[in-house]
């Protein structure tokens, strides 16, 4: 009898109890039937994604739960979704995340610019590389801008090694952390540095474009963060033996994906939003579980919730991920004759008073299809915290799930 071996990710679903839910986490509030079901016949515990003293950022979080120590293997999401477009590793090249976002009297009110398409993004990133970026005003080295999905993208500046320590001397929050924040007080301490000036450079530009006319969310200007250069790690063909697939919408997970060595499954209707297809996402799972080891399924819906301090869409999402896509996984597998083993969690709680991620312990729950254990009756933090014990994420993989012999 062949493990098969699935990861889902509701990003940023774990929180703290919010007034507006009756004193419940949004998880405890929302109706769960197949993540009850895992807790009451599975592992629940607790686990830190984010190491202490670490920033809490999905791509920190995501690689501990993919069983790599993020002290070990320090790398920074502008590289990550880098290789996730399929721009290779150079080691003369800085890669930085690009967001669409929207300023509104010099306020940043919106990280994503209205949650922009892919293809409005597109256009407005050609506009920027042939005024901004390609014109031959940059004072070093190459750079363009590639295209990912919706709001998130990716800058590539390929220039000499002191250049690029000027550029890495800049240490700027992603934007969903700055909402409200004035651009030029967040910008001046690094007004001279050369990719700040294309950032500014980009809202004089993009303000005039035509899309933006009547949009209560116009993307008027490029935010540039999380530089890094590419780096190799560990797959997990060489750790544990397994072929793999990553289904997601997002291109930092797809690219952490390709990273560690998994295919990445194409997605038509993905958005990372709410409006994402969750019923392809999870045939696009299953189908990929049956003729792989491993699936890694990260769902972005909950944490886009969290970071609009929506305490009450991210618990509609909860229970969507739940209907839509977890209990119709857990009664098909149960019928599969190789054993199945679940691993469901969120990377970091995206906090619905703050709309920012923290650093805290989040839940986890183990399930195996062939041999149920006796747990808590639901899954929430609070359950999940009673088991006494907290994990460093990167040891989930080895400790609790891939290397397990017998049962759980």
């Amino acid at each position: 009898m062949k493990t098969k071996y699935l990861i889902l990710v509701p990003d940023g679903m774990a929180d703290g109890p919010v007034k507006a839910l009756g004193g419940k986490t949004p998880l405890e509030a929302a109706r769960t039937p197949g993540f009850d079901r895992m807790a009451r016949e599975g592992l629940v515990g607790m686990a830190r994604t984010v190491p202490k003293g670490v920033i809490p950022g999905s791509d920190v979080a995501n690689l501990a739960i993919l069983g790599l120590d993020p002290a070990r293997y320090p790398l920074q999401r502008g590289a990550i979704e880098a290789a996730s477009i399929g721009l290779p590793a150079r080691p003369d090249t800085l890669y930085f995340r690009v967001n669409l976002i929207t300023v509104k009297n010099d306020l940043i009110a919106d990280y994503s610019a209205g949650h922009i398409d892919t293809k409005s993004a597109v256009k407005l990133l050609g506009l920027i590389n042939r005024q901004v970026v390609l014109n031959g005003s940059l004072p070093a080295g190459q750079a363009r801008l590639y295209g990912g999905v919706g709001y998130r993208h990716t800058l590539a500046w390929r220039a000499p090694a002191p250049f690029r320590s000027v550029l890495m001397s800049v240490h700027l929050d992603g934007p969903h952390d700055l909402i409200g924040r004035n651009v030029g007080e967040v910008l001046k301490p690094y007004e001279n540095i050369p990719h700040v000036m294309v950032m500014q450079k980009s809202r004089r530009v993009m303000s005039a474009f035509p899309f933006n006319r009547g949009r209560k969310s116009p993307a008027n200007m490029i935010w540039l963060w999380a530089q890094g250069e590419g780096k190799r790690l560990p797959t997990l063909r060489e750790r544990f033996g397994l072929s793999g697939s990553v289904v997601s919408g997002v291109d930092l997970i797809r690219g952490l994906g390709k990273l560690v060595g998994l295919s990445v499954f194409a997605l038509k209707r993905s958005t990372g939003y709410y409006d994402t297809d969750f019923a392809e996402k999870r045939m696009a799972a299953l189908r990929e579980l049956k003729q792989k080891d491993f699936v890694y399924l990260h769902i972005e819906a909950p944490d886009e919730a969290g970071h609009e301090k929506n305490p009450r869409m991210k618990k509609k999402m909860i229970e969507t991920i739940d209907q839509k896509v977890l209990s119709p996984i857990l009664n098909e597998v149960s019928a599969w004759p190789d054993r199945v083993r679940i691993l469901a969690m969120p990377d970091h709680p995206t906090s619905c008073a703050t709309g920012r991620h923290t650093s805290d312990p989040v839940p986890y729950v183990i399930w195996d299809s062939k041999s149920p254990r006796s747990g808590p009756a639901a899954f929430t933090e609070r359950l999940a915290a009673k088991s006494g014990r907290i994990l460093p994420a990167f040891h989930l993989l080895r400790e609790k799930f891939v290397q397990m012999k017998e049962g759980l």
